[in-house]
């Protein structure tokens, strides 16, 4: 079955990873650019360069397409950060770019643990992705999960944002009744350190009830710094049949949904 990790950092991936998803059916991965460290706009700026010139060529050498979102992470964030903002637009005119993100606010950043600046730097964003009308991926931390989700359905009815492409990752089984009901798109993240892997997600989806099935995103989070598994949305997708729901549905979330969100070619 074809499907896409929408949320990968590919500088985590080597070629051992990229054969496995090629040959587990993976046909297209979304690279958050965000790097970490980033000691400076220019790093962050650099950072994006590369995953053009060096991410996405191997990607494709393994027959998947690599599309980018970038953005500010909000665990490192430069102290010259406006500089990476002001930069934002150039950067998506390219077609490899789907959207911004992975943006918040999390109280477990590196460099900058004042929230006020961290908001600071989330609307500089937000304001951009308004402009733009592009999709956006917005940050759920660990901890106190519903009280930054609420205040990212603030920001989201503030600057106007479509709901269809705000994509908000890291949703569980805390928060994705929410999401949805709020209109947003939940894309859910599967890592064991979070205790939340295919069985899971598969066991979540079929207890909650009425789920638009539409709406719903699966992704690895793939990450060099945590355990993480490249092949856990094929893996979802076969524990989601083993779940009894219908090919079509489990191709609808793996593989139509990112695809449309993000208006994948």
């Amino acid at each position: 079955m074809k499907c896409i990790d929408p949320h990968i950092h590919m500088d985590s991936v080597n070629r051992a990873h990229l054969e496995s998803m090629a040959l587990a059916g993976m046909v297209a991965v979304i690279a958050d650019a965000g790097p970490l460290p980033a000691p400076s706009a220019q790093n962050v700026l650099e950072f994006f360069d590369r995953t053009f010139s060096w991410d996405v060529p191997r990607a494709k050498e393994f027959l998947m397409e690599a599309y980018v979102t970038i953005g500010i992470n909000m665990l490192q964030i430069p102290p010259d950060w406006p500089k990476v903002v002001e930069a934002m637009p150039k950067y998506l005119k390219n077609e490899k770019v789907v959207g911004i993100g992975e943006i918040g606010i999390d109280p477990r950043s590196f460099t900058t643990p004042d929230l006020n600046k961290q908001e600071e730097v989330l609307r500089a964003q937000l304001k951009v992705v308004a402009d733009h009308n592009v999709p956006v991926v917005l940050h759920i931390p660990p901890v106190d999960k519903m009280m930054y989700l609420e205040k990212h359905f603030k920001r989201i009815e503030e600057f106007k944002l479509d709901k269809a492409k705000v994509v908000i990752t890291h949703a569980d089984g805390v928060t994705l009744k929410a999401i949805l009901d709020f209109g947003c798109v939940a894309e859910m993240t599967m890592q064991p350190w979070r205790k939340f892997g295919p069985e899971e997600v598969a066991k979540l989806l079929k207890e909650t009830k009425d789920i638009p099935l539409d709406r719903v995103l699966l992704d690895s989070d793939t990450a060099v710094r945590v355990a993480s598994d490249v092949l856990s949305v094929p893996k979802a997708a076969l524990e989601l049949r083993k779940a009894g729901f219908k090919d079509a549905d489990v191709e609808k979330i793996v593989y139509d949904n990112p695809r449309r969100v993000f208006k994948l070619k």
